[in-house]
């Protein structure tokens, strides 16, 4: 049987399969690069204990993101007229949940803090293992580097309230003000501001609320 002689259009297939793979871009050859993600910078804070952490406890991380900041940075008063003083923003963890708060108003400081996890624009990790908290969270979501911000490791058996009843923190940074960098490669540690930490604690059962170390680093992921 005799093979018939391509017909035009069969002639014409191969070009029309080129322009089509140009101009959709659907050949492997004319594959566009993928677009490279943006680096952000995280901020992550370790705090160790000395003794496990206890859901008998309160751990506040207290953050003034002010601009300009205040003079003596987040205090560790906890009820009465002053509580809550120069936070602009904190985390808290009780009973193995972390929540967050961002303090628009010095009025919305009682406010029943939200959830922090991953429906939050900050989240990008939390944990409590043993005698380590352990928080990682979007920093340019709270302050814009290179501005500087301060912060308090604040813990206690009662969570902050408007009472006029004396709450008395645990353990707490009695550093007048420590103050953290924000650019990318920043560190700072207790080592490097030895008054960070009242370490008065000396019930055994209060050792949980026992900050002994913590670290603050920032990086780009």
């Amino acid at each position: 049987m005799k093979k018939g002689k391509p017909t035009i259009g069969m002639r014409m297939l191969p070009a029309v399969v080129a322009v089509l793979c140009i101009i959709g871009a659907g050949c492997s050859k004319y594959a566009p690069s993928p677009i490279p993600q943006q680096k952000q910078r995280i901020m992550e804070i370790e705090a160790r204990t000395s003794a496990p952490v206890s859901d008998s406890f309160y751990y506040y991380f207290a953050f003034d993101t002010s601009d300009p900041q205040s003079q003596d940075g987040p205090r560790a008063y906890l009820s009465g007229p002053e509580r809550g003083k120069n936070w602009s923003y904190y985390i808290r963890l009780k009973s193995g949940v972390f929540t967050e708060k961002a303090v628009s108003a010095a009025s919305s400081i009682d406010d029943e803090p939200e959830t922090f996890n991953t429906l939050s624009p900050r989240f990008y990790q939390a944990s409590a293992i043993g005698n380590v908290i352990n928080i990682k969270l979007y920093l340019d979501r709270i302050i814009t580097p290179p501005a500087s911000m301060s912060m308090n490791i604040i813990t206690s058996e009662l969570p902050l309230t408007p009472t006029t009843a004396d709450i008395p923190a645990i353990d707490y940074f009695i550093q007048p003000k420590v103050t953290l960098a924000t650019t990318t490669g920043s560190y700072t540690d207790n080592s490097l501001n030895p008054l960070s930490t009242s370490h008065t604690v000396t019930d055994e059962q209060q050792k949980s609320a026992d900050i002994v170390s913590w670290t603050y680093e920032i990086y780009e992921r």
